[in-house]
């Protein structure tokens, strides 16, 4: 399907605060300064060197024999060889320059001997003397045949052999997969091709890192000017009206925001980000839309007796659209924060608690910790954008509430699942998190397990041997923003370079699908 290839960008400003690391072979652009740099996977923005040549002073010119060369280096050399208008320059002997007469208008050239001039000869009419015979007719070429024959080549002639190359009576064309009159056996270029007029030139430059990319071309050139090559990820072009590609009027969204992180000893898990997903979004070309992906909320540090909170996650955005980071787990003596999705209450005795509240739309309520006062001590687990966190029991933590299964990708995942809740003392089962990337517990005692990255998972609230040991509560996980819409329309023309993503115009076919995994800034059409 047709995609039009767009280069990372930005102001040299913005790429100097941002200061990413960009990708083996990945080409960012200075939009003010026409600037770039190629990434090599390791080394930051600031680091790197700027693509492009150098300056320098010309120390010598000079070609065999010698005879012109500059003996003091300068940055500005010259040299001026005088002779007769229509001539040509020659050695008179082995270290004079001297000038033929004027050579005749479209005549052959031929060499004088030694200090002798060239000259130009006429023999025959419109036939080409070869070794001495005249052979051939009017506007031939005229090769050696071997054995002291010749050959005369028509238009349509095959010449072979060592230092010889096969006339093609059509025009070659890139992207032949075996050799045949007109095509390249094969072509690899690093460049976007364009043909904006009749005039002009096309340059294509090897790759700035190793490896091969085959492109098949049009057979044709287009019949209007102003149309582009447009490429799939399969390497097959095509010509397309540039002006026909326009920025789309509606795009579809989803909104993850980062989970929140389960408490340490007897905790809650972490509630889901919050998570909106809607179609019909109207959007406009020159129109500058911001984008931030939410991080996960940390999990609670493990402290005896005590415990601590786990931290909320942080909101996405997408323009007008905010979708809240999940609510922290509770560790002893507190309530699951409310977010996108609520986080669970602490579980024990006399301390039990109260899950978080969940947005309307967004999320679910976490669970409650457990009553009793059976050692298990099972804290609620945070809620889920498709269900509350489960309550703790006397026997065991709470099951993260399960997200919501979405498909703008093309593929169908769950987002926005709750983390498990935590528990104390060894005994206890395992505990899972919320379908949709919720933090789970396993059966044997330790920190809980975290959120998945860009799903806004909540992490587990800690499974703890003892009062003095509470381990970690799990991280959230961090957020996630997508924008889709029909290939038809243009790719987007600004991307802030503190933003992290992807474009797939693959997995949901006939789309183009923006996946933003990390940072914020700002997109335009």
């Amino acid at each position: 399907m047709p995609v039009q290839i767009q280069i990372r960008n930005g102001t040299a400003a913005q790429w100097t605060s941002a200061n990413p690391t960009l990708a083996a072979g990945e080409v960012g652009i200075e939009t003010d300064t026409r600037k770039q740099k190629f990434g090599d996977g390791t080394t930051a923005w600031n680091s790197l060197a700027y693509a492009g040549g150098g300056t320098g002073t010309v120390t010598s010119v000079g070609w065999t024999g010698g005879i012109v060369s500059v003996g003091t280096p300068t940055t500005t050399p010259a040299f001026t060889i005088a002779g007769t208008s229509g001539g040509v320059p020659y050695f008179s002997n082995g270290t004079t320059w001297a000038s033929s007469a004027a050579l005749a208008a479209n005549a052959l050239v031929v060499g004088g001997g030694a200090g002798t001039a060239p000259a130009t000869i006429t023999t025959g009419t419109g036939v080409v003397t070869a070794l001495g015979v005249n052979t051939g007719t009017a506007g031939s070429f005229v090769v050696n045949g071997g054995a002291g024959a010749f050959t005369t080549l028509s238009a349509s002639s095959t010449v072979s052999g060592a230092g010889f190359s096969t006339y093609l009576a059509s025009p070659p064309a890139i992207g032949g997969t075996a050799a045949a009159a007109g095509t390249f056996t094969t072509g690899s270029f690093s460049s976007t091709v364009h043909r904006g007029a009749t005039s002009g030139t096309v340059t294509m430059t090897a790759p700035s890192v190793a490896g091969t990319q085959s492109y098949t071309l049009p057979s044709a050139l287009p019949t209007t000017s102003g149309y582009v090559l447009s490429c799939t990820t399969g390497g097959v072009m095509s010509w397309v009206d540039n002006t026909a590609i326009s920025a789309p009027s509606t795009v579809e969204y989803l909104v993850v925001a980062g989970g929140g992180g389960g408490g340490s000893y007897r905790a809650g898990g972490g509630g889901a980000g919050g998570v909106l997903t809607a179609s019909g979004f109207s959007v406009s070309a020159g129109t500058g839309y911001t984008v931030t992906v939410g991080g996960g909320g940390a999990g609670g540090v493990a402290a005896a007796y005590t415990g601590n909170n786990g931290t909320s996650g942080s909101n996405s955005v997408f323009s007008s659209i905010t979708s809240t980071g999940g609510g922290f787990g509770s560790a002893t003596g507190s309530a699951g924060a409310a977010g996108g999705s609520g986080g669970g209450g602490t579980g024990y005795g006399g301390f039990r608690q109260l899950g978080g509240a969940g947005t309307s739309g967004q999320g679910n309520a976490g669970g409650a910790g457990a009553t009793g006062a059976n050692p298990q001590y099972g804290a609620g687990g945070g809620g889920g954008k498709g269900a509350v966190g489960t309550d703790g029991t006397s026997s065991s933590g709470g099951a993260g509430g399960i997200g919501s299964a979405i498909s703008i990708t093309g593929a169908s995942v769950y987002y926005g699942g709750g983390g498990a809740g935590g528990q104390i003392f060894s005994g206890g089962p395992a505990v899972s998190g919320g379908t949709g990337g919720g933090g789970s517990n396993t059966t044997t005692p330790g920190n809980g397990g975290a959120g998945t990255a860009n799903t806004g998972g909540g992490g587990a609230g800690s499974y703890s041997t003892d009062d003095a040991n509470s381990n970690t509560g799990g991280a959230g996980g961090s957020g996630f923003v997508v924008i889709a819409y029909p290939d038809t329309y243009a790719n987007l023309s600004s991307i802030g370079v503190g933003l992290t993503y992807t474009l797939d115009t693959t997995t949901r076919a006939g789309y183009k699908v923006y996946k933003f995994t990390a940072g914020t800034g700002t997109i335009q059409w």
